[in-house]
């Protein structure tokens, strides 16, 4: 008589939550992010128009625009982003890493020049 045996596996799907010592940095404003040390300041510079036609203003420093990890892995390579509340508001940051929910700029495809 051959027995046959078998083998239930239950696979629950379960919610990872962060660790109690985790810092949720995109959570925090650019203000209070430079107080956390796991975290770090996305900064960026303005995109505007001048003279009838649209430029970075590297004059200026650039402005903390969000917190995210410190240890991120970003792309060496200019990126042209905007908030999706205001996709016309558009900024230029110096590496791949933009604001958590940022995406394309509405009017701006390609990095300006300088103003």
């Amino acid at each position: 008589m051959r027995r046959l045996t078998f083998l239930l596996i239950l696979l629950e799907a379960c919610e990872t939550t962060p660790a109690e010592d985790e810092t949720p940095c995109v959570d925090f404003f650019p203000s209070e992010c430079a107080q956390e040390t796991a975290c770090a300041i996305v900064e960026g510079f303005v995109v505007t128009e001048s003279e009838g036609s649209v430029c970075v203003d590297y004059t200026g420093d650039t402005l903390g625009l969000a917190c995210d990890v410190a240890d991120r892995s970003c792309l060496a390579i200019e990126t042209l982003a905007a908030s999706a509340d205001d996709p016309t508001d558009c900024y230029l940051f110096p590496d791949s890493c933009i604001p958590d929910g940022w995406g394309d700029c509405e009017e701006v495809s390609e990095v300006p020049p300088e103003c």
